[in-house]
């Protein structure tokens, strides 16, 4: 875990400083809220969040974003369900730009080429989505969005902003599912102007004949 919850209703991030945030620090998950320790970080790892799990008491609820790793579906309601209640408590927002360009047939990519960039510290709370993170980040194809939820716990996806068109959107608002596509477009409830990203299991495929 990246993130807990601190006695004022506060959220923190792996910055945290026991004498300076107080030392009852809690679960984000609302469903949870169960004491946490914190361990430092290390010459080799991030400082992170954790549960002592020496008894039922000390273990994460089965309902808990943290319990299990989650399936692709959970983590967006996770996420949106964090977004939702966390946004206004303090929790560090990472901003992505969506840049999809690359989905244009008929776009040519130009090649910039660049010098190697010097090494930088690890940032726990650093989300990457290429190789090589650079500021601000971007996503230019459906692999990536794919590739960005399972690789990150849910506390850490909640913090996603996505830039569109200088707008900043939460993730869980670009990433749907196609029964809440199918309520927005039969609602008139879909915004023209946002482009998102709808999953779900396709259960027929229909193959044409070519026209060629």
């Amino acid at each position: 875990m990246n993130s807990a919850l601190l006695h004022n209703g506060q959220i923190i991030t792996a910055e945290y400083n026991p004498e300076k945030n107080g030392q009852r620090i809690r679960c984000i998950d609302k469903s949870c809220h169960i004491d946490l320790i914190f361990v430092p970080g290390t010459d080799s790892s991030v400082p992170y969040f954790k549960t002592t799990g020496k008894n039922d008491h000390s273990k994460h609820h089965e309902k808990c974003g943290f319990y299990r790793i989650l399936t692709f579906e959970e983590s967006i309601k996770k996420v949106e369900e964090y977004q939702s209640d966390l946004m206004e408590k303090g929790i560090k927002e990472t901003l992505i730009r969506l840049n999809l360009k690359k989905l244009d047939p008929d776009y040519v990519a130009i090649t910039v080429e660049k010098e190697e960039s010097e090494k930088k510290a690890k940032d726990p709370n650093e989300v990457k989505v290429k190789q090589e993170s650079k500021t601000p980040n971007s996503i230019g194809t459906l692999k990536a969005i794919v590739k960005l939820l399972p690789s990150y716990e849910p506390d850490t996806l909640a913090t996603i902003l996505i830039s569109i068109n200088g707008r900043k959107i939460p993730l869980s608002q670009i990433v749907i599912s196609h029964d809440k596509a199918h309520e927005l477009a039969w609602s008139d409830r879909a915004d023209p102007t946002l482009s998102s990203f709808v999953y779900g299991v396709i259960q027929n495929i229909i193959r044409r004949e070519s026209a060629y």
